[in-house]
């Protein structure tokens, strides 16, 4: 199921150039990419993908609690799932209050014979 291949990305989020050629990643960086973009989209912001954003903006300024938690984690959990990315049964989202305006979300999607550790720090300012 995670064979696709995509053109790079830098973290900022533009397209990576080599040589006139865009460069490509692995099956495995194209997952990490794409939890990366939609950790850090908020919906409607790509056209015609309304849902693929995990919307954590919407937490800023709210208090660390288990019900924000739970919420952030599901908005995570429905971002990485929308349009089949990543199976529901592949995917574990564990969520920890490293502080008390941060929660950090450990992300485990399961990759056939590997698996892929993602971390993902929600400031709530």
């Amino acid at each position: 199921m995670y064979y696709y291949q995509d053109v790079k990305f830098s973290k900022e989020g533009d397209i990576e150039v080599e040589d006139g050629d865009f460069k490509i990643v692995s099956p495995k960086q194209t997952i990490e990419q794409q939890i990366r973009n939609r950790l850090n989209t908020n919906n409607p912001e790509w056209l015609y993908y309304d849902g693929i954003g995990a919307d954590q903006e919407d937490f800023r300024g709210e208090n660390n609690t288990k019900k924000v938690a739970q919420q952030s984690s599901d908005r995570i959990r429905k971002a990485l799932t929308y349009d089949g990315l990543i199976s529901n049964g592949d995917l574990s989202v564990e969520s920890v209050p490293t502080n008390a305006r941060e929660i950090t979300h450990f992300i485990t999607v399961n990759i056939g014979n590997e698996t892929l550790n993602f971390t993902y720090k929600l400031d709530l300012g």
